[in-house]
């Protein structure tokens, strides 16, 4: 409604970006944003806790 998709989508190009699971996932790509992780298993602890291990290296890999 504030027209501001194209600048919330920029934003998240820069950051990680984290998903449950393949549906969420889906719906994201679709909005045409980026979906850096999606935990082994679809539950909040194992996304809390793969992003906590692997957000560095995806902010490293996306600002080189």
């Amino acid at each position: 409604e504030l027209g501001l998709a194209d600048e919330l989508a920029k934003g998240l190009r820069s950051m990680v970006v984290a998903s449950i699971g393949p549906t969420t996932s889906e719906v994201l790509r679709h909005r045409g944003l980026p979906v850096d992780l999606e935990p082994s298993h679809p539950k909040i602890g194992f996304l809390v806790r793969e992003t906590a291990e692997k957000a560095a290296a995806v902010l490293a890999t996306k600002r080189t």
